[in-house]
């Protein structure tokens, strides 16, 4: 049976209900450990996470509050971390103490910045989504790869000029809702759908919407513009009833009483339990002559474009 407080409403929450704080002990270790890992700076890398031992209970804290409470949460970094490269560090560890970072494209990066390539560019064009400005389009992120994993970890370098606010929807609560008024679509949506290797390869593969775990709970792997891609190039057109349980879908997930949305602050860190919960933006912009990250920001006298770092992680091994 569903655990329902991960079923709700997005008026019901607040940012500072669903913020997780370390300790002032944890947070002491997290600074000491990253003072000793400079090379972790540099780029992730494997590291010795022994010495966070001490820590463990506050992540295992965040990991029950993702899995059994809201559904997500968002993590805020510690006071004595204000450079950017430090938290940015600080984004691997917890991920690594969640579990294990997993490649998100045929080149086995594990850490994607997400960011603004080309204001020109959309995903119509076959563009991916993390790398425009575009806002809506609520998705999971388990869309192309066969094999699910379980949290999404974004984290905020820079927020744009204006917009890019971050939304939640919880997935129970969309379903509750289209059992009520279109139990129908539940039936389409479990059915199989094709699907891209999208940045993995040009292979396919098929696998439904909607699916449950083991607790019996629903999940879901969704991301509209990819799916109708993959039916284009497979020359599979969708049925007019399976567009219309996507519509169904669609509209239930636009709800405004439904999204959880919310403004993150440069190292505010959003995990989230991505089979679950369904997750966007709002569009936003950049200042006109803002630059992509760099290692050294100052010394560019210009704004940065909104930059996210984005980790999957597995529980399990990939």
């Amino acid at each position: 049976m569903a655990r329902r407080s991960k079923a709700w409403r997005g008026g019901e929450l607040t940012k500072a209900a669903v913020t997780c704080r370390f300790s002032p002990a944890a947070q002491v270790e997290l600074s000491a450990f990253l003072d000793r890992s400079d090379r972790l700076l540099a780029a992730p890398l494997e590291v010795d996470l022994t010495p966070l031992a001490p820590i463990r209970p506050e992540t295992e804290e965040l990991r029950r509050r993702i899995e059994q409470v809201h559904g997500f949460a968002i993590v805020e970094p510690p006071a004595a971390l204000r450079e950017p490269q430090r938290r940015r560090a600080l984004v691997w560890l917890i991920g690594r103490l969640l579990g294990e970072p997993i490649e998100q494209n045929r080149e086995g990066v594990k850490v994607i910045e997400v960011y603004d390539r080309d204001r020109t560019r959309r995903m119509e064009d076959g563009a991916r989504y993390h790398q425009t400005r575009q806002g809506g389009s609520l998705h999971t992120d388990n869309v192309n790869r066969p094999q699910t994993w379980d949290y999404l970890m974004m984290a905020c370098v820079s927020p744009a000029m204006l917009g890019g606010e971050s939304i939640v929807v919880s997935g129970l609560t969309v379903h509750h809702l289209l059992r009520e008024h279109a139990p129908r679509a539940l039936e389409v949506l479990a059915e199989d759908f094709w699907w891209e290797c999208r940045g993995f390869s040009d292979e396919f593969f098929r696998a439904p919407v909607l699916f449950s775990n083991h607790w019996g709970e629903p999940q879901f792997r969704y991301l509209r513009e990819y799916l109708e891609s993959a039916h284009r190039r497979r020359g599979v057109p969708l049925r007019d009833e399976q567009l219309w349980a996507l519509d169904a879908l669609d509209a239930v997930l636009e709800l405004s009483e439904l999204q959880f949305r919310c403004r993150l602050a440069p190292g505010e860190i959003l995990v989230i339990d991505d089979l679950q919960m369904f997750h966007g933006r709002t569009s936003f912009s950049d200042f006109f002559d803002a630059v992509p990250y760099d290692p050294a920001p100052a010394a560019l006298g210009r704004p940065l474009r909104r930059c996210f770092d984005r980790l999957w992680i597995s529980k399990r091994a990939a």
